[in-house]
């Protein structure tokens, strides 16, 4: 290598690093949140109903994408828009006031570009209110080889039929790899948007889409370790208007309930080698509720509340996508729906909460 090749590497990488800095910084200032002006406001004596679901980027499963096995790496126009519209009839079916999604991407190669977030707003028109922060946001990623992803822009969102007053993001720690391969990757975060109410403190909804491929690095442990700490936080804080706020923390956790893993098949167990949960301290927390309690989730039928599938299998193997709530609400409970066409690889959680008592 001569002098000018050094001197060029050494540009170039020093180039990246300080990218890698710079996007470490600004984390945490990106996040975007709208109003319609004719949204109303949630009262807070009244029933929740909640939507969690990982749309996979409305990539659809008929592709065999490289992440699992496969060598997909793009999806053509119509394969997404055909998948976004089953994914918004689905939710318009439902009828929630909220919607907490994961893998939105917005902009992306992948996906032709398209901004996924707008078009499900477009096709949702109840759901006038929106919270949204990137976790994957890289001008050009260089893999796989065969075919590069190129730019990736990928958001928790949070859509609500109601007023919000804020929203927040938290970064989560990244997986155990070097920096320069980290600069690439995804960069976990907590999305916590909170619901105007008609009285009483806002509602806490925490979005968030913990790390895939940790191989039980310990990355999930840390990560679980930061949203309890968020959630004491609030526990903690007692608003003027009085009394704690009520929230909920959902999204794709990447992690079995306490006890599953035994009921599930050797090809499932090897994704999953942490011989404790890393869900573990939610679950038995005293201070938060399981939107489906951990006895059914590995009881003899705990195959009806699988909410992930592989490509290519009939139906789902595990759970992996959750709802935590705080003690508060009176009731709190939750169901998979199920989508007979798979427009994701992850099934939607219906969650409903009642209130304890007036506020």
């Amino acid at each position: 290598m001569d002098q000018a090749e050094a001197l060029w590497y050494s540009i170039a990488f020093g180039a990246a690093y300080a990218l890698y800095k710079f996007l470490s910084f600004i984390s945490c200032f990106c996040t975007s949140m709208y109003n319609a002006p004719d949204a109303s406001v949630y009262d807070p004596n009244k029933k929740l109903k909640v939507l969690v679901w990982n749309i996979q980027f409305a990539g659809s499963t008929r592709l065999h994408f490289f992440f699992d096995g496969g060598k997909a790496v793009h999806v053509p126009r119509a394969t997404v828009e055909a998948t976004l519209q089953e994914i918004a009839d689905t939710i318009a079916a439902a009828d929630p006031d909220v919607v907490l999604l994961q893998e939105v991407d917005r902009f992306s190669a992948r996906t032709c570009r398209i901004d996924q977030l707008h078009e499900l707003r477009r096709r949702l028109p109840k759901l006038s209110c929106y919270a949204t922060s990137w976790y994957w946001h890289v001008p050009y990623v260089p893999y796989p080889s065969h075919e590069h992803l190129g730019k990736t822009t990928m958001h928790v969102s949070i859509l609500s039929k109601y007023q919000l007053e804020s929203a927040t993001r938290t970064a989560l720690p990244l997986l155990d790899e070097p920096w320069y391969v980290q600069l690439f990757n995804v960069r976990r975060c907590v999305l916590d948007a909170t619901l105007r109410t008609t009285s009483g403190p806002a509602v806490h909804l925490l979005n968030t889409h913990l790390s895939a491929f940790s191989k039980g690095d310990g990355t999930l442990e840390k990560q679980v370790a930061v949203c309890i700490k968020l959630l004491r936080q609030l526990d903690e804080t007692a608003p003027s208007c009085g009394g704690p706020s009520s929230w909920l923390l959902a999204g794709d956790f990447n992690a079995l309930p306490p006890g599953q893993r035994k009921l599930l098949s050797e090809s499932t167990k090897k994704n999953y080698p942490e011989p404790t949960s890393p869900l573990t301290p939610l679950f038995e927390s005293p201070h938060m509720q399981s939107s489906i309690p951990l006895p059914t989730l590995v009881g003899k039928n705990a195959a009806e509340w699988f909410t992930c599938k592989d490509y290519g299998q009939p139906g789902p193997s595990r759970t992996i996508d959750h709802c935590f709530c705080s003690s508060d609400w009176s009731s709190v409970k939750g169901s998979v729906i199920q989508t007979p066409t798979w427009p994701s690889d992850h099934l939607p959680l219906l969650v409903e909460l009642e209130p304890r008592k007036a506020l």
